[in-house]
């Protein structure tokens, strides 16, 4: 196809330094693109790869991806990608009618990267998410280097990915945890990169620093537990007020034996929330420069657990067990005026409460031998659960709303999942959400997730699906619709053979503004330290 006079291509199963198998793409709105991979081979636990990638209509896209491994917990991927961009134009009308776009920044740029590093009992985890302007991740979301694949890394290498995309306010943390035998201890940074539109004051908090400390600990030989969280932030903001505040909250707890078929507890606690404010920029603050807060926290419950049997487990059949647990609960915190407090997250306004709750748990276990194998697995679970406000101003609508979760598990492979709240009104349905998930032993995906809010006029579904066909052949589609704005936010279509050490991947990637077509070559465990596959294999 192309004439190339020397090429390297690492087809080994070592590791092993050239180029890696391009991507081609064509777009709407992007043009022509291609994307030729080279991967350098720095030493056996780390490497890098850079990600030259040319747009007809854009320019170049470049990425860079440094990566090492220490051990099995010790391990970090950078990745950033940046884009001097011909779109990026006020001149460019129907560029920005069509995507609903809002920059006009032409040096664009993600850079994100996770580490995670155990030393000496002491657990660290370090999250990174820079981004230029609040279009980027939409607009570049496919592709080796784009929102979804690198979302999708992420989340299977270190356990956690990253925010929507839509996000405005991008978090950025560094973490540290040290754990006894009844205590903790967590340090935090956070700082945010403020993406918003309109940016007005005041401007995003940053925790510079904060920590936590909890506990539990029995008091002597006696019944009693002891237990607080005790916690310490500085918040910082460009423009508007901060604080260092000081939250502690000691509680005390038993069992309470009022009869031998009773499970009763009973807690009580004090919290105390000191503030020293501070102004930053342009403040509108017009409150003291200390301020403190003193709750009164109580907390009761009794319940009790059911349990039966269902059939006798023997050979080929099998038996099912049902446990239901009744309970009612009380909570108590007292009114006190927090109207001169500052506003940071919801440790500062936390609201009176007089409230009993009763709750039914029924939980559903499968059991038994079948053919000369003993298995136990969680069948389902449904839960029920209302309060009762005994606040005078609730008098006329006391009952909370019906909170009910149901969970299906009829196979080992199939899980399905719906929560709701209904108004004991007559206002009916307030919230739905229905999940939904399928895996097979050969690889074959069906995932649903539906979401209806009415008070935040929410109503949006999405569909994931993977099939294997034959000879090595698979298709996988997904969609992401919103109901309630009758737009399709995102929908995906590819077809990918994969034999055992290389796949080729033809994809079509459709948008509002854009539709993306690419043809994407990979190899197996070429640049993957400790065997991760590349993405997508």
């Amino acid at each position: 196809v192309m004439y190339m006079p020397w090429m390297v291509l690492p087809v080994k199963r070592t590791r092993q330094t050239g180029f890696l198998f391009p991507t081609v793409s064509s777009s709407e709105r992007d043009g022509f693109g291609i994307n030729l991979p080279f991967f350098l081979n720095l030493s056996p636990s780390s490497d890098l790869t850079v990600y030259p990638e040319y747009l007809s209509d854009r320019g170049l896209l470049t990425g860079l991806e440094f990566r090492y491994v220490r051990d099995q917990n010790s391990k970090g991927m950078l990745i950033g990608n940046y884009l001097n961009d011909d779109l990026s134009d006020p001149a460019e009308t129907e560029y920005y009618h069509d995507g609903n776009y809002t920059h006009t920044n032409t040096d664009r740029y993600w850079l994100r990267g996770k580490a995670d590093h155990d030393f000496a009992g002491w657990i660290t985890r370090l999250d990174l998410d820079i981004v230029s302007d609040r279009d980027y991740l939409s607009e570049f979301n496919t592709g080796l280097t784009g929102f979804n694949t690198s979302k999708d890394r992420f989340l299977d290498i270190y356990g956690r990915g990253f925010q929507n995309k839509t996000e405005d306010e991008r978090i950025n943390t560094l973490r540290v945890l040290k754990s006894w035998q009844d205590m903790s201890l967590e340090g935090e940074l956070l700082g945010v990169n403020d993406v918003r539109l309109d940016k007005s004051n005041p401007t995003p908090l940053w925790k510079l620093p904060s920590f936590k400390h909890t506990g539990l600990l029995p008091v002597g030989d006696t019944r009693l537990n002891f237990d607080w969280d005790a916690d310490y932030v500085n918040y910082w903001r460009e423009n508007g007020a901060g604080a260092n505040r000081f939250d502690v909250f000691p509680r005390v707890s038993m069992p309470v034996p009022l009869s031998d078929y009773l499970e009763s507890t009973a807690n009580v606690g004090v919290r105390d929330t000191m503030y020293l404010i501070q102004e930053y920029g342009e403040s509108d603050w017009k409150g003291d420069e200390t301020e403190n807060r003193f709750l009164l926290d109580m907390e009761g419950e009794v319940g009790t657990t059911l349990m039966r049997d269902f059939g006798m487990a023997s050979n080929d059949l099998h038996a099912w067990r049902h446990t239901f647990r009744p309970y009612v609960n009380y909570r108590y915190i007292p009114d006190v005026n927090q109207q001169s407090l500052p506003q940071f997250d919801s440790v500062d306004e936390i609201t009176d409460m007089n409230l009993v709750s009763y709750g039914l748990d029924n939980f559903f276990k499968l059991g038994g031998t079948k053919k000369d194998t003993v298995y136990d697995r969680d069948l389902g679970y449904i839960k029920i659960k209302q309060g009762y406000d005994l606040r005078s101003e609730q008098s006329d609508i006391p009952w909370t709303p019906f909170d009910i979760k149901v969970g299906y598990l009829p196979l080992q492979q199939l899980r399905l999942l719906y929560k709701t709240e209904v108004d004991a009104y007559g206002e009916g349905f307030l919230t739905h959400s229905v999940e939904g998930a399928y895996l097979n032993s050969r690889g074959d995906l069906l995932a649903t997730d539906y979401r209806y809010d009415k008070p935040n006029d929410t109503d949006s579904i999405s569909v994931n699906t993977r099939v294997n066909l034959f000879y090595n052949l698979l298709v996988a589609y997904s969609i992401d619709r919103s109901i309630s704005g009758s737009t399709t936010v995102e929908e995906n279509i590819a077809v990918i053979y994969k034999p055992s050490c290389w796949s080729v991947e033809l994809s079509a990637n459709s948008t509002p503004g854009d539709q993306k077509f690419m043809v994407t070559f990979r190899l197996a465990n070429i640049g993957n330290p400790l065997g991760l596959d590349l993405p997508g294999i």
